[in-house]
């Protein structure tokens, strides 16, 4: 009768004890399923912000283009200025050499007409003495002749009106030569104006030209200049603008993810109330049978007796029972401010544990598992799987 008033203790106590095992499991369940999507959410948060990051870098790449676009036209302009500069140095030496051949001409033109002179002046002087030398002749050949004496006087008379032709014929080969020389002076002043003319056409028109390519060239800088400034203001607005949403959306993030943890806090908290008070409602049961237990084997007559058997059974049976102190979290409730400030003193390695602290609720389901019979083992085993879930 005895045994089998034991057994049918033991399994009541197996029953009690399976249906608080299955309630714990239930609740593993429940934290595990809350702590997946809390990461999956985590996930997609990471993947979106990876996504504006690459965006990011492809306006970032297509504004360097631009920028290389635009060095590339600054450095044709600068060649085109350099090949202007070229031209004109050529221009201003080919002035040089117009001036110098012109002022070789002069001196060459000068040599001529002195030549000329020298030539003009022996020629005169060569056909006088021919005339002198026939007129010597002809008057030898009289004297030879007829009357040497009476024709004295006509023969000097000859010969003075041939003197007096000669200077005549001097005096317009002179005027001969110097109205030349006038004629020649004045066609070299003439064509030296022509050539003062056209360069001075060519001077002002290269101006004209050099002016045009100029203003052309400062105007096209200026331009560049501000697309350049432009390009560099968007890029600088568009970086702000970009660097401000993803703080902005990784705050929210951050007090998401403080928010959920408080909750999950928050629910481990009352998931551990709720246990505490199955497991005191258990012994409460397990005293209250083992006092109906030595009640109704002892009698009416040992009442002291029973009861130090009693408080002795008792205390033996109550200290092999879990007690809800063995579980009672080392969590202090929070609020998300206050987490997410304790979040930001500590390192980083150590926020991922504190974010995923509430997953050590697992402990209850794992502490129903063959071979963990111990609390440390519990905390153990239920940390790893946590750190595997993160990682994973």
């Amino acid at each position: 009768m005895h045994q089998d008033n034991q057994r049918f203790d033991f399994n009541a106590n197996n029953s009690v004890f399976e249906q608080i095992e299955q309630n714990v499991k239930d609740m593993g369940i429940t934290v595990r399923s809350g702590i997946h999507n809390a990461h999956e959410e985590k996930i997609q948060m990471q993947e979106k912000f990876y996504d504006l990051q690459r965006q990011m870098r492809e306006r970032i790449a297509e504004l360097t283009l631009e920028n290389d676009r635009v060095n590339r036209l600054l450095e044709q302009r600068n060649n085109e200025c350099s090949t202007l500069d070229r031209r004109l140095a050529e221009t201003e030496n080919s002035l040089k050499r117009s001036e110098q051949d012109k002022t070789n001409s002069q001196f060459s033109n000068l040599d001529l007409e002195r030549t000329t002179k020298d030539l003009e002046k022996a020629l005169v002087a060569e056909r006088q003495q021919h005339m002198i030398d026939v007129e010597k002749e002809r008057i030898l050949k009289e004297d030879s002749e007829h009357k040497w004496e009476a024709e004295c006087s006509v023969r000097d008379r000859d010969i003075q009106n041939l003197k007096q032709k000669i200077i005549e014929v001097e005096k317009l080969g002179r005027q001969k030569v110097e109205e030349k020389e006038k004629e020649m002076i004045r066609q070299l002043k003439v064509r030296d104006e022509e050539k003062d003319r056209q360069l001075a056409l060519l001077q002002s028109e290269h101006d004209h030209i050099l002016r045009m390519k100029e203003n052309d060239y400062n105007q096209q800088r200026e331009a560049l200049e501000d697309r350049w400034n432009r390009n560099q203001r968007q890029i600088k607005d568009e970086s702000d603008r970009k660097i401000a949403a993803l703080e902005k959306e990784l705050k929210e993030l951050k007090q998401r993810a403080d928010q959920r943890e408080y909750e999950l806090i928050q629910e481990h908290l009352g998931l551990q109330e709720t246990v505490d008070n199955e497991l005191e409602k258990t012994r409460n049961i397990v005293v209250q049978h083992q006092n109906d237990k030595l009640s109704s084997t002892t009698g009416k007559g040992g009442i002291s007796t029973n009861a130090n058997v009693n408080s002795g059974i008792n205390s033996h049976n109550v200290s092999q029972l879990p007690s809800p102190s063995r579980y009672t979290s080392t969590f202090i409730s929070q609020t998300p401010q206050q987490l997410s400030s304790n979040s930001q003193s500590v390192p980083q390695r150590q926020q991922l544990d504190y974010i995923s602290s509430p997953a050590r609720l697992h402990l209850y389901s794992s502490y129903s598992s063959p071979g963990a019979s111990s609390p440390s083992a519990i905390h153990t085993s239920s940390t790893s799987l946590v750190h595997k879930q993160i990682k994973g």
